[in-house]
């Protein structure tokens, strides 16, 4: 804030660069001079060495101390343009330079007076710095009416080599960055929060004691059916999300012990924050709080997995061995026939024979 206050505030570095550009006797070194005149002892934000020259000034930033060298900022600032130019531009037979240009030396005409040069020979307008403020004031309007989100992106080596990460490199950005100290004070507060109504629908299933009293599968699905067209209450939703987190966190309190423990980085004899608070209309979960018990959700619904795979393993079996077993009886009733008629396959030869016998001794006689 205090670079903030340097750069922008009253009588800052911007201020001071514009008024040095107004004066007829500006210059570089009296910007520099002006600029530790009226910042004061008191100011941390500047600081200055005995290796500096009159044009330089340096600023203490998040990052660390910047040098800057004020040798070209007025005439960069100006962006001032010839008046030959202009006066070319102005003599120009084409309309739409005509046009833009005539309308540069009206804006200027009513201020010019003390605020321009005299006899310099330069048109100055207005400066790059007040430009560029009031662009960059239309910019934060139009983000503070919008949702936006901001990516950092890391620079993992100076080589811009793929696979290799520069670790002091890297851990120097994110510092700067301030996503270090974002993460240690989120940490000790309550990063994560949940509406009444989405804490039900994760984990109400988790309640053991609901499932306690016996309910036939019609009354499970009329139950079912009454929660989720009901009109919701705010005091009942608050009631029940408090007495399901009560429940959640007591009867798992061993496994929520030695998670803290893994998770927790505070020193030893500090009291532990409670695992969630309740809010009007959200809970705010505590560092580790929301991913205990979502390890615990996946936990259930890897045993109710286990339970239907379970029984539909069971069911294939069941079919299988149904399917082997028709098939053995078929096996059975085609053998036993097959040995029933093996016997009269042997006897009808017999008869055959024994008949041709009888008629040739019938013939004889």
């Amino acid at each position: 804030m205090s670079v903030l206050n340097l750069i922008e505030g009253k009588m800052g570095l911007m201020d001071i660069l514009g008024e040095e550009c107004i004066l007829p006797k500006g210059s570089n070194t009296n910007f520099v001079a002006k600029i530790y005149k009226n910042s004061g002892s008191d100011d941390s934000s500047l600081y200055s060495e005995k290796s500096f020259q009159s044009f330089e000034f340096g600023i203490k930033h998040y990052a660390g101390k910047v040098k800057y060298s004020a040798k070209q900022f007025l005439s960069k600032n100006k962006d001032a343009l010839p008046r030959e130019v202009v006066v070319c531009a102005l003599s120009s037979q084409n309309p739409l330079v005509n046009e833009i240009f005539r309308g540069d030396v009206e804006m200027e005409q009513p201020t010019r007076g003390r605020m321009s040069r005299r006899g310099s020979g330069w048109f100055v307008g207005e400066t790059v710095w007040s430009k560029f403020k009031v662009q960059l004031d239309e910019l934060m309007e139009n983000l503070g009416k919008t949702n936006s989100r901001y990516i950092r992106c890391v620079k993992p080596n100076m080589q811009k080599l793929p696979g290799e990460v520069d670790m002091s490199h890297t851990l120097e950005q994110i510092r700067c960055a301030g996503i270090v100290e974002a993460v240690t004070m989120s940490r000790q507060a309550y990063p994560n929060r949940l509406p009444f109504a989405k804490i039900l629908d994760l984990f109400e299933h988790m309640d053991k004691r609901q499932n306690k009293e016996t309910m036939s599968p019609m009354k499970k699905r009329m139950n079912n059916f009454v929660k989720k067209y009901r009109k919701k209450d705010g005091k009942s939703e608050q009631v029940k999300t408090q007495s399901l987190l009560d429940y959640l966190f007591e009867h798992k309190e061993d496994v929520w012990r030695l998670f803290t423990d893994k998770c927790d980085s505070s020193e030893v004899g500090e009291e532990p924050s409670p695992p969630f608070v309740m809010g009007k209309s959200v809970v705010y979960f505590s560092d580790g709080a929301l991913e205990f018990l979502e390890v615990a959700r996946l936990s259930s619904f890897d045993k109710s997995a286990t339970v239907i795979q379970c029984f539909v393993r069971k069911q294939k079996a069941i079919s299988r061995y149904n399917k082997m077993r028709a098939h053995a009886k078929l096996e059975c009733k085609s053998k036993r026939r097959k040995s029933k008629k093996l016997p009269m396959m042997c006897i009808l030869p017999c008869i055959f024979v024994c008949r041709k016998s009888l008629n040739e001794v019938r013939a004889e006689f």
